[in-house]
């Protein structure tokens, strides 16, 4: 949907852009960083709580 029609040096730029470690695996601190995303989003009402999140490896 986003990358349509890129060539493939497009595509590689659009993957070095987006694409990193972060995406492979999260880790702990990625865990905690979306954990508290979502905390601060509710807290100011712009999402609904989220009790706990499931996450798969």
């Amino acid at each position: 949907r986003y990358a349509r029609g890129l060539d493939a040096a497009g595509a590689a730029r659009f993957i070095g852009m987006y694409v990193n470690d972060w995406t492979l695996d999260l880790g702990e601190t990625g865990r905690r960083a979306v954990e508290a995303l979502l905390a601060r989003g509710a807290a100011a009402g712009l999402v609904p709580a989220c009790p706990g999140l499931a996450w798969v490896d």
